[in-house]
């Protein structure tokens, strides 16, 4: 059940989300391109999936020392709170604070996540999907995220969720502030799947629907 959950969600990191243009009245940010801003939108929506234990994109936030969700050989449900700190892939930190809740059906192969989460990124390196683009984050004062996912005994995967927000981000001399609003949503089964995702980034309108095969 998880490999192919995992299968299918590692395509959120290639998301294309649409244009963002820095706006911020400082004199001296700068802009980010249309490639720049999808790589950043999707690293958000990665780290949101890896604190509720799914690793995508093999960068892995949670801690490693709490408990994954609990597996069995039979339905089990959960609902937990907890506040989980870790490594972002090239340096820094981010904090989730989350609470998390559903369950897990080893026989049908059955699941669903449901997370309400507030991640307060610290000096978070990351990269794209694609290797081109490195970022720092600082959460300004930080991200709100709220995600479910499930999964149906014939495998199919559904999804949707949503990051608010705003974040300082470094790449190289330039810098700048970006807020974030945007929803998305995916459905997918077999190795295929179809992101969507609408809204508002550094106060450009976009709304977006990408195919991927895994």
């Amino acid at each position: 059940m998880r490999g192919s959950k995992i299968g299918i969600l590692t395509a959120v990191a290639g998301l294309a989300l649409g244009a963002c243009a820095e706006t911020s009245t400082l004199p001296k940010e700068d802009d980010l391109t249309r490639f720049e801003a999808s790589q950043m939108a999707s690293f958000l929506i990665g780290r949101s999936f890896a604190a509720t234990g799914v690793d995508v994109n093999a960068q892995t936030v949670a801690d490693p020392d709490v408990d994954r969700l609990p597996l069995a050989l039979a339905r089990v449900t959960f609902d937990e709170r907890h506040t989980l700190t870790g490594e972002c892939p090239l340096g820094g930190s981010v904090e989730v604070a989350q609470s998390v809740d559903g369950f897990v059906d080893d026989e049908t192969y059955e699941s669903e996540i449901n997370a309400a989460q507030t991640l307060i990124f610290l000096e978070c390196a990351g990269e794209g999907s694609s290797g081109d683009f490195t970022f720092t984050l600082n959460s300004s004062p930080d991200v709100m995220a709220t995600l479910s996912i499930a999964q149906d005994a014939e495998g199919l995967s559904t999804g949707s969720g949503a990051v608010t927000g705003a974040v300082d981000w470094t790449a190289g001399d330039r810098f700048g502030r970006c807020e974030i609003d945007f929803q998305f949503s995916m459905e997918g089964s077999a190795g295929n799947a179809s992101f969507s995702a609408s809204g508002v980034i550094c106060d450009i309108s976009f709304s977006q629907t990408v195919a991927v095969t895994t």
